[in-house]
C-alpha cells in the first residue's frame, strides 16, 4: 500500500515537472538580454556559459607531418558523389519536410505575449531612405504575420518608422515565450530521431 502511494506521488511529481512552463524573456536595446525560467524559478545564466578551454602547452609535441596530411575522409561528400547531386538533394528535401512539419507543430504550442518591436530607420538621403523603408516593410511585416499565424501570439505591438533628423538607427525588442516542457522534449526527440534516420543513409 505504501509502495502504491509512493509510486503515485512520483508520477504526480513527474507530471508536474513535464507540464511546467518554460519561459524565455528576451529584451534588446543596444545590448541583448535573455532570461530562462522553469515555472517561477529563474535559471542562472552561469549554467549556459561555456567554460574556457585551457590552452595547450606550447612545448607539447603535436602530430607529425604525416598525420597532418592524412585528413579523415568526409563520408557525407563521398555519398553525395556516389548518389549524385540531384538524388542527394531530393533526399535532403525528404529529410527536411517532416522536420519542418514538426517545427511548425511545436510553434503552434508556443505562447508569445507580448511581442513589442520598434525599429527606427535613419539616413541622409530622404528619397533613398523612403525606398529602403518600403523594401524593408515588404519583407518585415509578412514575417510578423507569419509569427502571428503560426504561434499563439498576443499583444503584438510592432512599429517601423523613419527619422529624418536623428542620425543613429535603433532597434527595441521585448518579448516573452512560453511552452510546456513536455512538448519541447517530444518535439526535440522526434527531430533527433529523424536526423539519426537521415544520418544512417549517409554512412
Amino acid at each position: 500500500m505504501i509502495f502504491a502511494f509512493i509510486l503515485i506521488a512520483i508520477m504526480l511529481i513527474l507530471a508536474l515537472i513535464l507540464f511546467t512552463n518554460i519561459k524565455i524573456k528576451i529584451k534588446y536595446y543596444e545590448t541583448f538580454n535573455i532570461d530562462f525560467y522553469f515555472g517561477w524559478f529563474k535559471i542562472p545564466q552561469s549554467l549556459f556559459e561555456k567554460k574556457k578551454k585551457e590552452k595547450e602547452p606550447e612545448n607539447e609535441v603535436k602530430n607529425d607531418d604525416k598525420t597532418k596530411n592524412d585528413k579523415p575522409k568526409n563520408k557525407f561528400i563521398d555519398k553525395i558523389k556516389q548518389k549524385g547531386i540531384h538524388q542527394s538533394f531530393l533526399e535532403v528535401i525528404e529529410f527536411l519536410s517532416p522536420i519542418l512539419k514538426e517545427v511548425e507543430s511545436f510553434l503552434k504550442r508556443i505562447k508569445i505575449d507580448p511581442l513589442k518591436i520598434d525599429i527606427k530607420m535613419v539616413g541622409d538621403d530622404a528619397a533613398k531612405l523612403a525606398i529602403d523603408y518600403g523594401k524593408f516593410c515588404a519583407v518585415y511585416y509578412p514575417i510578423i504575420e507569419l509569427i502571428d499565424s503560426k504561434t499563439k501570439c498576443k499583444n503584438i505591438n510592432s512599429n517601423v518608422y523613419v527619422d529624418y533628423v536623428d542620425k543613429s538607427p535603433s532597434i527595441y525588442i521585448k518579448t516573452e515565450l512560453k511552452f510546456r516542457l513536455v512538448f519541447g522534449i517530444i518535439s526535440g526527440l522526434k527531430i533527433v530521431n529523424l536526423f539519426l534516420k537521415f544520418k544512417e543513409k549517409f554512412k
